[in-house]
Formats: structure tokens, sequence, C-alpha cells
């Protein structure tokens, strides 16, 4: 569970990145590829987003299926996904987190589920679009 490990201690140890912060992060992100299509360049910066997302439909749904109960899969877009984070202030969506949370009760892995919600919880406690991990880990009796 080397993976796990990892995801876990780089949310532990990671500094939190307030909301409002996030947000300049995405608007200057925004502004920059807006500012970049209006002079007539092609943008030197893409739009990011998680490579899970960047597919069609059909594959995303087929791809989605099948990591479904994969928890090294799930643990992949997660880190993925908090780059984005990180760097632009693209917001994670929910669903992966709680896959790992999902697939740790699964295997009678308490332990692990519980650390790894709280240190979810450091960083996205507040957020309305996690409501549904935060309310995972205040069942679990981790305060947030």
């Amino acid at each position: 569970m080397d993976e796990l490990r990892r995801l876990i201690d780089r949310l532990e140890q990671s500094a939190s990145l307030h909301a409002r912060d996030a947000r300049l992060l995405y608007r200057e992100y925004v502004a920059n590829i807006h500012e970049q299509l209006r002079d007539g360049a092609t943008p030197t910066q893409p739009w990011r987003t998680l490579s899970i997302l960047s597919q069609s439909e059909e594959a995303f749904h087929g791809d989605l299926k099948a990591i479904e109960n994969d928890l090294f899969g799930q643990i992949a877009i997660i880190g993925e996904a908090l780059d984005l984070w990180f760097q632009y202030g693209i917001v994670v969506p929910p669903h992966y987190p709680r896959r790992v949370a999902i697939i740790l009760a699964k295997a009678k892995r308490q332990g692990e589920e519980r650390e790894f919600l709280a240190a979810w919880c450091r960083h996205f406690g507040g957020s309305v679009a996690h409501t549904s991990v935060v309310e995972r880990a205040r069942k679990r009796g981790i305060a947030i």
C-alpha cells in the first residue's frame, strides 16, 4: 500500500489551500488562457483536466466502471487531481476520495480509511462539493 501511504502523507504534509486562494489561482489560470485566445495566439498553457476526463464520454464511463473497486486507480486519479488543485485551483471531484474510503471499508481496513478521511478532510472538510466524504468521516468519529 505504498501508494495509499504516499497519498496520506502528501495530504498530511501539504499546506492547505484556502478556497479563496484556490479561486484566485483558477481565475488567474483562466484569465491567462482567455487573454492568449483573445490576442489570437495559441495558448501556451492548455486547458487542464484529469486525464480520465480527456476522452470520449463512452470511454470515460468504461474506464470509470473498470476502476470502480481499484484502489490504485482511484489513488492515481486523486494524485493527478491534487496536482491540479494546488497548481491551478481546479476543484477535485469528490467521487474519487469517496471511492477510496468505500474500497478501504469493504476491505475491512478501517484504520487506513479513518487516516485517509482525516487527511482528506484537513484540506476539503469545508467544501460543499465534498459533503458526502465529510459526512462519512464524521460517521467514523473524525472531528472536522
